[in-house]
């Protein structure tokens, strides 16, 4: 995308005296709606989507975006090495799909009645931008039926059934075990999720867990009440060889989500579980096994059960 100077704009909200332009939106104005993006809730923990966006927006209104290959994503967003091969490592695919989902998100809420629109067109990794008049106050109905289709789109019916089973049998042992009702007396407030392991052979399949330790924090986020430890602070554990007590007491936290990811063929499996740290003891584990038909899809099915175990204990009925 060329720049074009404002005296071919005419006048308008950005048109001051000398500002740029991409597709008639100002260099001003993207900048500022890229802040925006990258402080609200949608993108809180986010840091994969974060750095992707933020790069490739910079790389755009610089005038490079046309130079904006898969192959320059993975090692400038993604730290890989110069023999990265994206025929055989997905991640930036894997991770542009994660960006779309999350300005969507972001655009259907927060967003809502933003002038700036941040878009990126299936298969390609270069920003568009454009503007719009801002969205009238939708009836609760039409609301209820963007919802429905985000669902849809997501191919993530079977996670509330998965979701709301889990639920279910959690909330019925806090509330009728002797047990449940002592922990769940002690809701969880602070908690860390740390770097789910990759136990295959294949250390390719790293970004796989890190997305999956992203994706909880995410959902974590959103639980009112609950402070998460960011993924700042949580990934430097990553392969250490401290023990549990250690990293609860440097993170200053009682409880923390801990897991593993295994693949075996077009198969993965991942295990999840929730550590009273300060007891040493489970307060919850599971398992998934599935298909690599749809990786976004399994990883926000993972983050969203676990986000909804931890809810329950944090608001016991």
């Amino acid at each position: 995308m060329d720049l074009v100077s404002s005296s071919n704009k005419g006048n308008g909200p950005d048109r001051e005296q000398g500002a740029r332009f991409l597709n008639g939106v100002s260099i001003e104005s993207i900048q500022a709606q890229l802040e925006k993006i990258l402080a609200s809730s949608a993108f809180a923990g986010a840091e994969r989507s974060s750095r992707f966006l933020r790069f490739t927006v910079a790389q755009t209104v610089q005038g490079r975006g046309e130079q904006i290959k898969e192959y320059l994503v993975g090692l400038e967003v993604f730290d890989r090495k110069q023999s990265y091969d994206p025929r055989t490592d997905p991640i930036v695919r894997v991770e542009a799909g994660r960006l779309r989902t999350k300005l969507k998100e972001y655009y259907e809420t927060e967003g809502r009645d933003d002038h700036v629109l941040i878009t990126y067109r299936k298969g390609s990794y270069i920003p568009a931008f454009q503007r719009r008049e801002p969205l009238a106050t939708a009836p609760v109905g039409s609301q209820s039926l963007s919802l429905s289709r985000k669902w849809k789109a997501m191919a993530l019916a079977v996670t509330l059934v998965l979701t709301a089973s889990v639920i279910f049998c959690v909330t019925y042992w806090l509330n009728l075990s002797p047990q449940g009702q002592q922990e769940g007396s002690r809701p969880v407030s602070t908690i860390a999720v740390l770097p789910f392991e990759n136990l295959s052979d294949d250390r390719e399949q790293e970004h796989f867990a890190d997305g999956i330790t992203e994706a909880l924090i995410t959902e974590l986020s959103k639980i009112k009440g609950l402070r998460v430890i960011s993924r700042t602070s949580t990934m430097h554990y990553k392969g250490t060889r401290k023990s549990l007590p250690e990293i609860v007491r440097e993170l200053n936290v009682k409880t923390v989500v801990t897991g593993s990811v295994t693949f075996s063929g077009k198969k993965v499996r991942i295990i999840a579980h929730l550590m009273n740290a300060s007891t040493d003891t489970k307060l919850w584990a599971d398992s998934y096994e599935r298909d690599l038909q749809d990786i976004l899809a399994l990883q926000s099915e993972v983050a969203r059960t676990v986000a909804g175990e931890i809810k329950i204990k944090l608001t016991p009925l």
